[in-house]
């Protein structure tokens, strides 16, 4: 073994990875002061496991980390790996076996043994005996130098053990007769336990009643766990009746919401006789409407007819307006008239004298024109007044009929307005009885949706219960398995363990069947004991029978059985018995009669109840059942076994059901333990029957969490149903207040709307009074 390679990065003044190759013979380093050639020697033994840090010139393990310097920062490990040829001195078979040591700032360090992570204590046995450690002769400074040159005899006789190697057994003698002494010690203590055991033996009989009580106490505990899983089951009843009855009450509450939907059902039949009566009032009023109409004609044909008078009034008028002005140009002519006889009268005057007599008789003609002329003028003045009477009576009568005009024209505007109004009320009226049809048929919608959804609830809640009640009794099934489980596994893992660890079967047996023993060892088939199947009613005879034969060693051929024989002389680790397969000659299968050839053993008296126990046993080596119980006879009893030794002088081995054995010169009986832990084969029928109980429970628990994880899943899809079922209710009730709301706000319409058709016929009442009023007026 030598040293092959140095890596070191981080570690004092190496800040950058360096790798050092060192071929064989001897390498020197040379430098001056300073240059850090003693942080090799440092660094070889700080990666083999050097713990001081004043001995690697430092006051803590974090001053090897290198700390940087002015142009450099520092790094945050140390790491040093060490590669040594292995020539076969080093225990581990590589050839090349690097050790590498880790420092963090943080305190954490770390070892590796080829890259894997180890301990310490693994690099100091991998290097025992080999002079590579902190404190071998193999990495030395000045000083120890020194050290050894002036060290006394019994220092430098550890230098020389470690050089020759002795160090390294004298170590394994520590730890082994440290190894003796815990034995040693351990020995001692299981005498005192032995004896303690001895001694409370009594202590522990009342152990063991105190054992069946606990027994008797856990079925009780048991009876009580079911009697809670029942208080359980009478809670969620409890639970389901609460369920049960606050369904009731959503059925309550579901009889209101009819009683409800039957009140809005008679507010509805309310609404439509109020509905029929608006219809018969729109009736009347269209009746009015037509006999306002029918005013409306007459007065109409009495507007022409007091046209037909005007007209007359206006041509009479015209008449006297015509006469007026004859009688005025007649009064003109009067007028000439008189200043031609004025002319006259003047003419007269001047010849007065010639015509006196003529003057008198024209004087007596012009007084009668005078008066002639007053009564005309009297005449005409009082034309003109009746011409001025019938003037203002014309002009009267135009604005009266002007004035009857504009107000039959407004009668025919309110007329015609009312008629519109009216249309404008049937239409509405209409719109509303569709609006009332649409928001009665939303309104039963949505009641009935709102059902559905109760019901799809209550359906839902009660497939969620019978789940969650599945659910809760599977759950308590499966933790009764699993705690059946768990005892059945760790009673299995406790027989395992014995198994494992031989208990009952000699050191030989036990050395044999070690970890290094198996190793070293070949063609090891098992013991006697681990072939065997015996019927559980058969093991007491057969351990009898076969005594200590239960521990011979089943080996394949002779040779691995001197091979075994040697290991136990080599390794000192006791006696054994070994029965090689090969020399099994001439038997059977171990899964059949063992004397199907008829040459064993046999009852003459064929009434004798002699059963061969060779033929109920079966084997997994062939030929063993046939040479180990091939002469093996079962009694009934003792007496029975004596009677069929005396009577047919058969040479075999007579066994009993309870243990005796009755032999050629010998017999073997007597009071023994009943307790199953010593009986081998009960043990490994118990670990069988235990292996087959306990992949019966997972399979049942596996089952159990399957069908827990399916009534889950299905819980789980009930619940996440409700919340959408309850947010549909939710909506359905809104749907159904906002129908209430809307039936609402249509009997609010359908009432505005009578009252507008009120209005209406009022107003067409005061229509056909106003036009009566006319019509009086015109007449």
């Amino acid at each position: 073994m030598r040293l092959q390679s140095l890596t070191l990065h981080g570690f004092k003044s190496f800040g950058d990875k360096t790798t050092l190759e060192i071929l064989p013979g001897i390498t020197g380093i040379v430098g001056p002061n300073g240059c850090g050639k003693s942080n090799l020697s440092e660094a070889v033994r700080w990666a083999l496991g050097e713990q001081s840090a004043k001995s690697l010139r430092g006051h803590r393990m974090e001053d090897l980390i290198f700390h940087g310097s002015a142009s450099r920062k520092p790094v945050g490990l140390a790491e040093v790996e060490l590669t040594f040829v292995n020539d076969g001195e080093l225990a581990i078979p590589f050839s090349e076996v690097s050790v590498m040591r880790r420092l963090y700032r943080t305190g954490e360090s770390e070892y590796l043994l080829n890259k894997a992570g180890c301990r310490l204590r693994d690099i100091f046995d991998l290097f025992a005996g080999t002079g590579a450690n902190p404190r071998a002769y193999s990495v030395m400074d000045q000083d120890k130098l020194n050290h050894v040159l002036t060290a006394k005899p019994h220092e430098r006789r550890l230098f020389i053990e470690e050089a020759a190697g002795i160090a390294r057994y004298k170590q394994q003698r520590s730890e082994t007769q440290g190894k003796l002494e815990a034995t040693r010690q351990n020995l001692v203590r299981v005498r005192d336990v032995m004896d303690e055991v001895r001694r409370q033996l009594g202590s522990l009989e009342r152990q063991a009643r105190k054992a069946q009580q606990y027994k008797a106490l856990e079925q009780e505990r048991r009876e009580l766990a079911l009697a809670l899983v029942a208080a359980d089951y009478v809670a969620l009843t409890s639970a389901a009746a609460r369920a049960a009855e606050e369904i009731g009450r959503l059925r309550v509450d579901e009889e209101q919401l009819g009683v409800r939907v039957a009140a809005l059902a008679g507010a509805e039949a309310r609404q439509r006789e109020s509905i029929q009566t608006s219809d018969h009032r729109l009736s009347d009023l269209r009746q009015s409407v037509h006999k306002i109409q029918g005013e409306l004609e007459r007065l109409l044909e009495r507007r022409e007819q007091m046209g037909v008078s005007i007209r007359e009034s206006t041509e009479e008028a015209a008449r006297l307006e015509t006469e007026i002005r004859a009688m005025e140009q007649r009064l003109v002519g009067l007028a000439g008239e008189r200043e031609t006889l004025g002319s006259a009268l003047g003419e007269a005057e001047t010849v007065a004298g010639e015509r006196a007599a003529a003057a008198q008789a024209l004087e007596s003609e012009m007084n009668q024109h005078r008066a002639g002329l007053g009564a005309d003028r009297e005449r005409l003045e009082a034309l003109r007044l009746e011409q001025v009477r019938l003037v203002s009576e014309r002009t009267d009568l135009v604005r009266s009929a002007a004035e009857l005009r504009e107000r039959e024209a407004q009668l025919l505007r309110r007329v015609e307005r009312l008629a519109a109004e009216l249309a404008g009320t049937e239409a509405e009226a209409a719109q509303l009885a569709g609006t009332r049809e649409t928001v009665e048929a939303a309104r039963v919608r949505a009641v009935g949706e709102l059902l559905e959804f109760v019901a799809e609830r209550e359906l839902l809640e009660k497939d969620l219960g019978d789940r969650e009640h599945r659910l809760a009794g599977e759950q308590a099934r499966v933790a009764e398995l699993r705690v059946a489980f768990a005892g059945r596994r760790s009673s299995l893992e406790s027989l395992r363990e014995l198994e494992r660890a031989r208990e009952g079967y000699g050191a030989g047996v036990r050395a044999i069947f070690a970890e290094d023993g198996r190793a070293r060892l070949r063609g090891v088939v098992g013991t006697v004991a681990d072939l065997l199947d015996v019927p559980p009613d058969l093991e007491r005879p057969v351990e009898a029978a076969l005594g200590e034969r239960l521990e011979w060693i089943v080996v394949e051929r002779y040779e691995d059985a001197r091979a075994a024989v040697q290991f136990l002389e080599r390794e000192g680790g006791g006696t054994a018995a070994f029965l090689p397969l090969e020399y099994l000659a001439g038997g059977t299968n171990g899964h059949g009669p063992a004397h199907d050839s008829g040459d064993g053993p046999h009852a003459d008296d064929p009434g004798e109840i002699v059963r061969h126990v060779a033929r109920r046993v079966r084997a997994q080596a062939p030929g063993l059942v046939r040479h180990l119980l091939g002469q093996v006879l079962l009694a009934d009893d003792l007496e029975h076994a004596e009677m069929l030794w005396r009577r047919n002088g058969v040479v075999a081995t007579y066994v009993t059901p309870s243990g005796e054995v009755l032999d050629a010169g010998w017999l073997r009986g007597g009071s023994r333990s009943a307790n199953v832990e010593h009986s081998l084969l009960a043990r490994k029928r118990e670990l069988r029957e235990l292996e087959t109980e306990v992949d019966r429970l997972d399979v049942a628990v596996t089952e159990g969490q399957a069908r827990i994880a399916a009534l889950d899943a299905e819980a789980a899809a009930f619940r996440s149903r409700i919340p959408a079922i309850a947010d549909a209710i939710k909506a359905g009730e809104a749907a159904r207040v906002a129908s209430e709301k809307d039936l609402e706000q249509w009997a609010r319409e359908h009432e505005r709307v009578e009252r507008h058709q009120s209005t209406i016929v009022v107003e067409s009442r005061q229509v056909k009074t106003e036009t009566d009023e006319a019509s009086s007026i015109r007449e």
